[in-house]
């Protein structure tokens, strides 16, 4: 027999060949019932449920008279269709606790859960990045292509703001960028270390579409400023954030990067060494999780 917060076995039918609730399930029923109604005398009401005669708990009660079985069936006068009704939730309950009890059943559902989790489509972030050799240095005050490791870097000196140093370069606007979602830039630097400090970029740079002109001036300009590591030659990234979205014609990036070494924010008394940019996207792809 089941107590009054659960739900009665599944080999006791609610309605006995009568036409009578069970004393277990009328108790499981009303105390649904109840909670919805926010009704207090549940007990009163299983103490006048019909009896349909047998042993107590399975279709009988002490001190209860027969009825009308259509009586029976519209308990509180809430469901005239409560026959069918107990019929169809019966039937659930037994498909779900048929071949599986329902532990297992939980844990398949939880094990569905996880596979849907780990099998929908996420959004994929790319990068496009240039290295040393990839940028160039032209103008009236360009930085200077060093030996740096096992590769080159660009040299920035400390100069006087008439004399600070550039470099440039071009990105192919990304075939799959999701151009409704921001972007962001990144300059990769290091310093010796003889003079700790903070190191002050500038970024300059145009989105051009097809035939529009080359030589443009830059549509924005803006800046970062990070500490230099405390490793000689440690590796720092600089974020530029805020760079406009490309149209949907725009075709590439020109952009223009100049220390700031005049500015009271760069405080570095002593060259730093660029070893590469990068531009970080959105795909409008989407990848599978792990």
């Amino acid at each position: 027999m089941a107590n009054a917060n659960e739900v009665p076995p599944q080999s006791q039918k609610p309605i006995d060949d009568s036409g009578y609730f069970s004393t277990s399930w009328h108790r499981f029923f009303l105390k649904m019932h109840a909670q919805a109604n926010k009704s207090n005398d549940v007990e009163a009401i299983i103490s006048t449920t019909p009896s349909a005669g047998g042993v107590e708990g399975e279709g009988s009660s002490s001190n209860s008279s027969s009825i009308d079985p259509q009586t029976a069936l519209h308990f509180n006068n809430v469901s005239p269709d409560l026959t069918k009704r107990l019929e169809e939730l019966e039937a659930k309950l037994h498909s779900l606790a048929g071949a599986k009890d329902f532990t297992d059943r939980l844990n398949d559902i939880e094990l569905g859960a996880m596979f849907a989790k780990n099998t929908m489509p996420i959004t994929i972030k790319k990068e496009i990045w240039l290295n040393a050799a990839g940028l160039k240095a032209p103008g009236a005050k360009p930085a200077t292509e060093v030996d740096h490791g096992l590769g080159t870097a660009w040299q920035f000196t400390d100069a006087i703001e008439a004399n600070q140093e550039s470099i440039s370069g071009r990105i192919k606007t990304p075939i799959d960028i999701n151009r409704g979602v921001s972007l962001k830039g990144s300059i990769g630097w290091s310093a010796d270390g003889i003079s700790p400090g903070d190191c002050k970029w500038q970024v300059e740079y145009v989105w051009t579409a097809i035939n529009e002109d080359t030589t443009a001036s830059a549509q924005e300009t803006l800046t970062g400023v990070s500490t230099a590591s405390a490793t000689s030659n440690g590796l720092v990234v600089t974020e530029i954030d805020g760079i406009d979205l490309p149209s949907t014609t725009d075709a590439c990036l020109t952009f223009k990067i100049t220390r700031l070494s005049a500015d009271a924010e760069d405080t570095i008394s002593d060259t730093v060494e660029l070893t590469g940019v990068c531009l970080r996207y959105t795909s409008t792809e989407l990848g599978v999780a792990a």
